[in-house]
């Protein structure tokens, strides 16, 4: 039996990412050996807006860029949003 050594994540993008990057939803695979958090995974999608200009949700909950990811999360990246 061989042991899996990649987990895999999905990643939502929004708006002006999704525009950016040419993709709304993909499934990235994240080695299991290594400490992934957010800042990583926004460092794999290789994004070049500035990220202070997005919010990040992890399985649908407003998270910060230094939360950890796990198998089977959701990654959401989405502008800030303001109302008038």
């Amino acid at each position: 039996m061989e042991i899996e050594s990649c987990n895999e994540i999905k990643v939502i993008l929004f708006a002006s990412l999704e525009e950016e990057l040419g993709w709304r939803e993909k499934i990235v695979r994240i080695d299991n050996n290594l400490e992934m958090n957010v800042n990583s995974i926004w460092d794999l999608i290789k994004c070049k807006l500035p990220k202070e200009n997005f919010i990040v949700a992890v399985n649908e909950e407003i998270a910060d860029m230094y939360s950890s990811i796990n198998h089977g999360d959701e990654v959401a990246f989405m502008p800030i949003f303001t109302g008038g």
